[in-house]
């Protein structure tokens, strides 16, 4: 298969996961305080007082049901550990194995998992089970792509659309197979069909620009395709992706705020998940302390020394830098955080998107590029809030609208 083909492929296979509906899953993650030129520190725990003892309360045996095995395998994939799902999603299937929902999971883990025979012999089965589901056609068309099997692709794209028409992903999928295929106008057309279906699609300016391409004749990209993995608004901290912990991570009014009171201290709030590319977008305010601070996001976080960090501060500098091995935090492209005038400071709000694409990283604030450099050093990790101090101890951070996507190349 050619590159490009190869590059419309992973898009295809991205598509499907638009249709799984995972379940949002209860992750505790683990904030941790971590003190300059300490590489290593235990996280923060609770302790009871002396005098109380802890009683274990009488609890009710729980029978499994093939539900709550696809709940625990929707939380393994979303985390990234596809081999868990597909352990949970199989015993989803030995308790109830009429559910077609099961097969259809277990396919899609078998497929991010690289094992398209696998995800095929699943998908079979989902339609067997449901021949009105439009979502397995499309996910077991992309399956076909990766085996090169382009005709029957195109003919499970068909079925699909008959089945539902109003299924959005089977016209994007199908436009970029025309794209491949050298059909420019048939592309159009699925791509103006999928724009109308699908309007608050999260690649829908990649998919506009594409089509804009298409209309005008011009040599037509291949976007980057971002799939939203996690929504979080911060609203209910019992059902919150982040974790609340005493007075240093809290779900406040609506947001997710850290707060730090040790001069030259950095403090994390990780997901407790594993991705390699990724776009991750939030909003952040100053609610406390001084401006002389710094907040943003880490991605590819391996573990407390090797990481990459996407900076800003309320006093208007940022930067791109990266821990490696225990060492000091050290900026890619610059030997100092630079200044901006399109940061927001002291309490403004700042919206800030942080790419880690392949070797590329990329900080956008308030809809401007500030900075794009290239490195290699890390492929895949966690993804973390943060907030750090200087010489003044004090700073609180108020995170919200945050949004996690994973991109396909």
């Amino acid at each position: 298969m050619k590159p490009r083909a190869r590059k419309l492929l992973r898009l295809a296979l991205a598509l499907t996961l638009a249709a799984a509906a995972l379940a949002a899953c209860d992750l505790i993650p683990t904030p941790v305080l971590l003190p300059p030129d300490s590489p290593t520190i235990a996280a923060p725990t609770e302790t009871l007082p002396p005098s109380s003892t802890p009683t274990e309360e009488p609890t009710a045996m729980l029978t499994p049901t093939a539900e709550s095995f696809i709940q625990q395998g929707d939380q393994a994939a979303q985390g990234g550990d596809y081999q868990q799902a597909i352990t949970f999603y199989t015993q989803a299937i030995q308790l109830d194995p009429s559910n077609a929902l099961a097969y259809y999971k277990r396919g899609l883990a078998y497929a991010q998992s690289e094992d398209q025979p696998a995800a095929i012999l699943d998908y079979n089965q989902a339609l067997a089970l449901n021949p009105q589901y439009a979502p397995a056609y499309s996910a077991r068309a992309a399956a076909y792509l990766e085996l090169d099997g382009l005709a029957l692709a195109l003919d499970d794209v068909a079925r699909g659309i008959t089945v539902d028409a109003t299924y959005a992903p089977l016209y994007q999928l199908r436009a970029l197979i025309q794209i491949e295929a050298g059909n420019p106008q048939l592309a159009i057309t699925d791509l103006e069909v999928y724009l109308a279906l699908a309007p608050d699609a999260p690649d829908r300016a990649e998919m506009e620009v594409l089509l804009a391409a298409l209309q005008s004749g011009e040599p037509t990209p291949t976007p980057d395709l971002a799939q939203l993995v996690l929504s979080e608004d911060f609203s209910d901290p019992a059902t919150g992706a982040f974790q609340a912990y005493e007075q240093d991570a809290q779900y406040l009014d609506g947001s997710y705020v850290l707060t730090l009171s040790t001069p030259g201290s950095f403090y994390i709030s990780p997901l407790q998940v594993d991705y390699s590319d990724v776009r991750v977008e939030f909003s952040a305010r100053k609610v406390g302390g001084d401006d002389n601070n710094f907040l943003g996001v880490l991605c590819r976080f391996v573990d407390l020394n090797n990481y990459y960090a996407f900076l800003i501060s309320s006093d208007g500098y940022y930067g791109i830098g990266k821990r490696v091995l225990g060492g000091e935090l050290q900026l890619i492209g610059a030997d100092v955080l630079q200044p901006s005038e399109f940061i927001q400071q002291g309490d403004g709000t700042n919206h800030i998107v942080a790419e880690c694409v392949g070797n590329t990283l990329r900080l956008t604030v308030n809809g401007v590029l500030l900075a794009e450099v290239q490195d290699d050093e890390f492929t895949s990790g966690d993804i973390s809030l943060a907030i750090g101090t200087y010489d003044v101890p004090s700073t609180s951070i108020a995170f919200d609208d945050f949004k996690l996507y994973t991109v396909v190349q």
